[in-house]
């Protein structure tokens, strides 16, 4: 068993030859539409499996509708989740023979036009799953911040997850300096984006006159997050017309927000998520200049495998 494996599989079959690291395997592919997940749990659940299958079915019928080319024989109407569904299988029943006990498995579906016109009953699609392994970083793991870099430009065609971003990128990471760990994204170096890997949120104080920094601190240091006084924030991050994929977790943060039954959980709980311009003015960010930020993450409940 190798020390870092890795899995191809096209079209339910799985192939005998190194496909090298994901990012590598989507610049080396025709360009398509794809998503990116993981399984959780010893490997016994796929994350957010039912909102990746959406995402990556609206990412091919936008790439479709915006370059035509890239599905030349598409078929209308397509069940994603069930053309997937084989390749899939096949990844995980070969990644789980592999696998460490601790490890989890990573795995990037991508979805290319074929070439050749199909038979009538087919969908007009190359399925592609790529697997390899991941080991869950443990909390004491977790970096209290990122070192990032202002850089741009945006995606295009945003809305859709679309694997020519790979080599968009691999450009950015070759040119950024050496201590950067991440890059936010920006067309004119004012207005934030996101992150090439991460998503980007402004977490503002409402009223920095009432905001204790020390209550704020014990707060964030205790299991016990009731004790934050949410009403105190507003959370905002880039609108969806500014060019920003509305990724998985992006969606997550913000239904979280607005979702009432969260908020009834909470004493003092209204805080908002606005989609607003998260410009912070033509003197706090300039293009190149490199920041401190905190990240965190979301978990919902999670599907078991279909």
């Amino acid at each position: 068993m190798a020390e870092g494996w890795r899995v191809l599989v096209h079209g339910g079959v799985a192939l005998t030859t190194d496909p090298g690291p994901a990012a590598a395997f989507l610049r080396a592919s025709t360009p398509g539409a794809y998503t990116t997940t993981r399984t959780l749990d010893g490997a016994s659940s796929l994350l957010l499996w039912e909102r990746h299958m959406a995402r990556l079915s609206e990412s091919l019928s936008l790439l479709h509708q915006a370059s035509p080319h890239l599905y030349p024989h598409l078929r209308e109407g397509i069940d994603v989740k069930k053309l997937v569904l084989p390749s899939i299988a096949e990844s995980l029943a070969k990644s789980i023979e592999l696998r460490r006990a601790e490890e989890e498995i990573n795995l990037t579906v991508l979805l290319c036009g074929s070439e050749k016109e199909q038979a009538q009953d087919s969908s007009g699609c190359e399925v592609y799953v790529h697997a390899s392994n991941y080991r869950a970083v443990n909390r004491d793991e977790i970096l209290p911040g990122a070192r990032v870099a202002v850089m741009g430009p945006g995606r295009e065609l945003a809305r859709a997850k679309y694997s020519l971003w790979a080599s968009t990128r691999q450009v950015l990471e070759n040119v950024k300096p050496s201590n950067i760990n991440e890059i936010i994204l920006s067309n004119d170096g004012d207005s934030l984006l996101e992150g090439t890997l991460t998503n980007f949120f402004v977490v503002k104080v409402r009223d920095s006159k009432t905001w204790n920094e020390e209550n704020h601190q014990k707060a964030a240091e205790s299991d016990d997050h009731s004790r934050f006084q949410l009403t105190d924030y507003e959370v905002l991050t880039a609108p969806l017309s500014a060019g920003v994929l509305p990724g998985v977790m992006r969606n997550l943060v913000i239904e979280w927000f607005a979702d009432s039954s969260t908020r009834d959980k909470h004493s003092d709980a209204s805080l908002r998520v606005q989609a607003l311009d998260s410009r912070l003015g033509p003197q706090a960010v300039h293009r190149n200049r490199m920041a401190k930020l905190q990240l965190g993450g979301v978990r919902e409940s999670n599907a078991t495998y279909p």
